[in-house]
């Protein structure tokens, strides 16, 4: 026999699991393991050549550009790329796997569109797409492979996180 007691506790474990998977990686997923839209992060570091400036597009279907390349602005105010790298990939059903968790993880879909304050000098800009979703992090934490493990709760943080895996997971292979 089920107590009045028994189902609501019966109600708060399913409402608590409920819960837990809203915003999951299934968010970021489709059935087959393909991203529900495609990615992209844009990190731009300022400097006296004009900025560096390095974007990772990958496509739901895994296939990823990672472009690098200095954008330098001539006296006539026309753009032009200097010292361009590009290396194209494909990325696995785990690789996928693990982009969709880190959004989920650092709550992506809850980041503000911006987060800091745009600087003129060495500016460090870090921009993560995902489909509609837009989160510029103006002066943006630079990734410390000394700095302790600890959990990134910062919006500036958690996009950064997101923006590491992506790129980490983007690297051309060492020569």
């Amino acid at each position: 026999m089920i107590t009045l007691a028994h189902a609501a506790l019966m109600g708060c474990l399913l409402a608590a699991t409920m819960t837990a998977c809203e915003g999951g990686s299934e968010s970021y997923l489709t059935e087959n393991g393909r991203l529900k839209h495609p990615v992209t992060v844009t990190v731009e570091q300022g400097g006296i050549a004009g900025p560096r400036v390095t974007v990772v597009a990958v496509e739901p279907d895994g296939t990823f550009t990672r472009r690098s390349y200095t954008r330098f602005v001539g006296p006539s105010g026309d753009e032009t790329k200097r010292g361009e790298s590009i290396h194209r990939g494909k990325l696995s059903v785990s690789q996928l796997s693990s982009i969709a968790k880190e959004l989920a993880a650092r709550k992506f879909a809850e980041l503000p569109a911006d987060v800091g304050k745009e600087r003129k000098v060495n500016a460090r800009t870090l921009t993560v797409d995902v489909g509609p979703k837009r989160c510029t992090v103006w002066d943006a934490p630079r990734p410390s492979p000394n700095a302790p493990a600890a959990e990134p709760t910062a919006p500036a943080e958690r996009a950064a996180a997101v923006a590491e895996t992506i790129q980490s997971a983007t690297k051309p292979p060492a020569k």
